[in-house]
């Protein structure tokens, strides 16, 4: 039976997992790709100068100084992979199909990790493996205000991809927190880690925000469990320092370091100039984003409201040794949850952000929520109370419902408007490509790699340069569209 049960988990996860790769190969690219990949002029400069050194000495201002690493690898990705895949498929497939694939790896950098800090490396192939991974593959709304894959692709390189590798460079720490044991890991994954703190430092805008609020909070844990169990003693002080592991002592410095750097240059950022409100104003903007997060959608509430009662479920068992460490976990991550949403009007204003809070920005809490969310109900399965075991059954079966039914192709309109978009973006590409001419109009409503209509041929100048790059076009031509 119990192998049957494996089986059928597989299939839905495979399922899911297809569906959810079929929803990103139908959405049309976004404005910002074709500046960062071929680059537009005003990005440039922060691929010549990966460690911000013209800010540090030079005091320089330029566009996205701190984020190196989120350009660089979105530029190496979609230099690359399209051209490749026309091995198989027409040059306009390749582009969508990259898309596809890029959203993809965002999914897995995301969910991968979250079940490997829940199971552990052992039972990451297990049934109880399995058990996270359909909890989880459900949850990736990719057009909610949670979402965790955003619908444009560069949005998903520089916000999703890089919360996903910090999960992934986490993973080799998680027996000092989870297990309460000390690290284990080989030699060489020194020479993936220490570059790695680069790579995080500098890379999209969340993770060092991230960085500086979860690492010294997780050093407070390791210390605060450490007094618990040795005493509130100089001896007991002098102990939990022992006991700290130093390997991850390192790494969390660092990185702590190098985010401080990084939310230092990225003072420079020219960015920031666009668009500005006072911060009163921001503060007084905030509860709105929030209550639109939570309530704008039926899996935003359930998510959240699966949370609390997990929560509440732990809070009131009868088995207190057993869901402390739980406790411990709601606890610290509740705290780092609110910490992140009180300091979010700090980061900055962008006017297509004017309630501070969107599913990008929110992206850390929405994985938090995720985490909690799966890491409690594995537990409350395995261990839950006969007389309640059918109402948690039933409230798991809605959330999960509403989950896997909300964002589909055959019942979301947002789904549904986006491959309209796509269809149609994919026919302007036909046309330019297939029209004889120097300028050429392109008819249709939709936008072209670009966030409206591309009114003067000179601002399609970049969106060419790229196409061309990737085959769709052979001759140098501009177009416009009315």
């Amino acid at each position: 039976m119990k192998a049957l049960v494996k089986l059928g988990l597989i299939g839905f996860v495979l399922f899911e997992l297809g569906l959810l790769f079929y929803m990103f190969c139908n959405t049309p690219l976004d404005g910002d790709l074709p500046n960062i990949v071929v680059p537009a002029e005003a990005y440039r400069r922060v691929l010549t100068d990966p460690l911000a050194f013209g800010v540090l000495f030079n005091g320089d201002i330029y566009p996205a100084p701190n984020r190196f690493f989120a350009h660089w690898f979105t530029k190496q990705y979609f230099d690359h992979v399209p051209v490749t895949l026309q091995v198989f498929v027409s040059p306009i497939k390749s582009i969508y199909l990259s898309v596809g694939l890029g959203k993809m790896l965002g999914v897995f950098l995301l969910l991968g990790p979250l079940v490997y800090l829940i199971v552990g490396k052992q039972k990451f192939f297990s049934f109880q493996g399995l058990v996270i991974w359909a909890l989880l593959v459900p949850c990736v709304l990719s057009f909610g205000p949670i979402g965790l894959i955003d619908p444009s692709i560069t949005y998903t390189f520089f916000y999703a991809v890089p919360i996903g590798f910090l999960l992934l460079f986490l993973c080799p720490f998680r027996e000092a927190f989870i297990d309460d044991s000390a690290l284990g890991f080989p030699w060489w994954l020194h020479f993936i880690l220490v570059p790695g703190t680069f790579f995080l430092a500098l890379n999209g805008p969340l993770v060092p925000a991230v960085v500086l609020l979860a690492m010294p909070m997780g050093l407070c844990y390791l210390a605060w469990s450490g007094l618990q169990k040795n005493g509130f003693s100089w001896f007991g002080l002098r102990k939990v320092w022992q006991e700290i592991p130093k390997g991850l002592l390192f790494y969390f410095m660092v990185l702590i370091f190098l985010s401080l750097y990084s939310l230092y240059v990225g003072r420079s950022n020219s960015e920031n100039q666009w668009a500005s409100i006072p911060i009163s104003e921001r503060y007084g903007r905030l509860p709105q984003g929030f209550w639109k997060t939570v309530s704008s959608t039926w899996s935003s509430a359930l998510l959240f409201l699966a949370v609390v009662v997990n929560g509440l479920l732990l809070y009131f068992s009868n088995k207190k040794e057993e869901t402390g460490r739980y406790l411990g976990l709601f606890f610290w991550l509740g705290i780092f949850s609110l910490l992140y949403t009180l300091l979010l009007p700090l980061g900055g204003y962008r006017d297509y952000r004017p309630l501070i809070i969107r599913s990008d920005t929110y992206l850390p809490v929405t994985v938090v929520s995720l985490f909690l969310f799966a890491v409690s109900t594995s537990f409350l399965i395995e261990t839950g109370r006969s007389h309640l075991d059918k109402l948690y059954w039933l409230f798991l079966s809605l959330v999960l419902g509403v989950f896997v039914f909300a964002e589909t192709p055959w019942t979301s309109k947002a789904i549904e408007w986006r491959a309209v978009l796509c269809n149609c973006e994919q026919e302007s590409m036909r046309q330019l490509r297939d029209t004889p001419g120097d300028v050429v109009k392109v008819p249709g409503w939709c936008s072209l790699l670009s966030w409206g209509k591309v009114k003067n041929k000179e601002d399609s100048r970049v969106k060419v340069e790229l196409l061309r790059r990737w085959r769709v076009l052979k001759d140098e031509k501009l177009f416009y569209q009315e």
